[in-house]
């Protein structure tokens, strides 16, 4: 996120869709084997899953909430 933040312009704009979970956000970049990605992540190319916690989350990569945040 805070890359993404970086190299945009200051006038542009971001959409990020990303699964939503309901729970407590999980990650883990070390898991790399794909059937196990997609049982833990709900797919093969996925490291985590977000929960409600997104939107404080671009906010500390350095976004601004400019829009409403749709589950």
């Amino acid at each position: 996120m805070r890359e993404c933040h970086r190299v945009l312009k200051a006038t542009g704009w971001a959409v990020f869709m990303v699964p939503l979970c309901g729970t407590p956000t999980m990650e883990d970049p070390s898991v790399s084997d794909p059937k196990e990605r997609e049982r833990l992540f709900g797919q093969w190319d996925h490291v985590r899953k977000y929960d409600p916690d997104f939107a404080e989350r671009l906010t500390e990569a350095g976004f601004t909430r400019r829009a409403q945040f749709r589950r």
